[in-house]
């Protein structure tokens, strides 16, 4: 029975650092900004950077509004997403559905973490910056005539 509890433990664990380092490396490997640039996404990606980078001395009600338009933003480009697949597209891939989880994932932790830890809901929100921009980048690439509608 221990040994079992144990195993499923171990489990458990290694299946939660997969998923956050699988989630890091598709962060951080995605194009570079400059290809966002050539788009028409380009302003309101710059926007969403600015916005990300949160500075140590950021009250808490600056960290609550940011988090509150990075939700909107996400929500956003999600239904974008969801919406503007084509037929070569293929719709919503692997990578941006973990993407998803990770960005809820790293809400819920942002809002533990931010009375009692407020340099790790810092990172959290940096992460959920990151996660948005990624799927900046995604919607833009499908359909430039969407980008430009997320812009304006």
């Amino acid at each position: 029975m221990l040994t079992s509890v144990v195993i499923i433990a171990c489990s458990t664990a290694l299946l939660l650092y997969w998923f956050r380092y699988t989630c890091l490396l598709i962060l951080n490997t995605r194009p570079s900004t400059a290809e966002a640039r050539r788009s028409g996404i380009a302003l309101w990606l710059a926007r969403a950077m600015e916005r990300g980078r949160v500075e140590a001395g950021a009250s808490r009600g600056a960290l609550d509004e940011l988090s509150k338009a990075l939700e909107r933003d996400y929500r956003l480009l999600t239904y974008l997403l969801k919406h503007t697949t084509g037929l070569d597209v293929g719709g919503i891939t692997i990578e941006q559905r973990m993407l998803m989880l990770d960005f809820r994932l790293m809400q819920v932790w942002y809002r533990l973490s931010r009375a009692l830890f407020p340099p790790q809901s810092r990172q959290a929100l940096q992460e959920m910056c990151d996660i948005v921009a990624c799927f900046a980048e995604a919607v833009s690439e499908r359909n430039p005539q969407a980008a430009r509608a997320v812009v304006s």
